[in-house]
């Protein structure tokens, strides 16, 4: 699995969809049919125009957690934290891994626990980037929009 980055934007003006407000998974929601209000997805994608980035999935993940397709929005300004998904490049190639900080040393977890951990000293690795901070992820639900979304 790869990723192919790319610089996004936000809109001047709003992209307002309509909020139906909350859904129960497995039962009927009493909010069927009934609008609520008009959001802002600049506003729910928290897009910074100068820091946001997309990266999108290419081949997937053997765990599943990832899939072709998917698309990463990532925060080039936001302070990294222990258990952050980020994106990185390691030895040119950009993935996606979870953040760990310890005694100084970085450790890029995988999404899939069947491979191992990068384990950086960062006084000594120079082929290794924090791109930024996973804001969140947008997955096609089925094939027929993994299709339209390509």
């Amino acid at each position: 699995m790869s990723l192919k980055l790319y610089k996004i934007s936000a809109q001047e003006t709003p992209i307002q969809i309509t909020y139906v407000g909350g859904l129960r998974c497995g039962s009927l929601s009493p909010t069927a049919g009934m609008y609520l209000s008009k959001i802002d997805l600049n506003e729910i994608l928290k897009i910074n125009k100068d820091a946001t980035f997309m990266a999108v999935a290419e081949g997937i993940s053997n765990d599943g957690f990832i899939q072709e397709g998917d698309r990463f929005f990532f925060d080039r300004g936001e302070d990294v934290h222990n258990g952050d998904m980020v994106i990185c490049m390691v030895d040119q190639e950009a993935t996606v891994k979870e953040y760990e900080l310890r005694d100084g040393i970085i450790h890029l977890k995988p999404m899939n626990k069947d491979f191992p951990e990068i384990i950086i000293d960062p006084k000594n690795h120079n082929d290794v980037s924090i791109e930024g901070v996973v804001t969140l992820i947008l997955r096609p639900c089925n094939e027929r929009m993994r299709r339209r979304f390509r």
